[in-house]
């Protein structure tokens, strides 16, 4: 039975934060400059999460992978497409939260 859940995937980018921010200084610096040519800003690597909990253009889609505010199919690895992994990984889940006892 379907409940109306909308599932997605979506990957926002390379990401500057303070993860290094413990990290001795030449290191630090070095991921900053680094962060300066590559990385997105939060406020842009939230834009795709944005976009998918708002846009009308998501509305009914499911089951997808998103990035940069569009469905993509770029680095979706064959895996990802098994229904027998996604059925045990449903199965092991169930089994550690408590859902299922067996």
């Amino acid at each position: 039975m379907m409940l109306g859940v909308t599932v997605n995937c979506l990957h926002p980018g390379c990401i500057y934060t303070q993860l290094f921010r413990n990290t001795p200084a030449p290191l630090r610096f070095l991921f900053y400059l680094c962060s300066l040519l590559f990385f997105k800003t939060p406020v842009e690597g939230a834009q795709t999460a944005i976009h998918c909990a708002i846009s009308e253009d998501v509305e009914g889609v499911t089951g997808k992978y998103f990035m940069d505010c569009r469905q993509s199919e770029q680095l979706l690895n064959p895996l990802a497409h098994d229904e027998g992994i996604a059925k045990k990984l449903w199965e092991v889940s169930e089994k550690l939260t408590g859902l299922r006892k067996n």
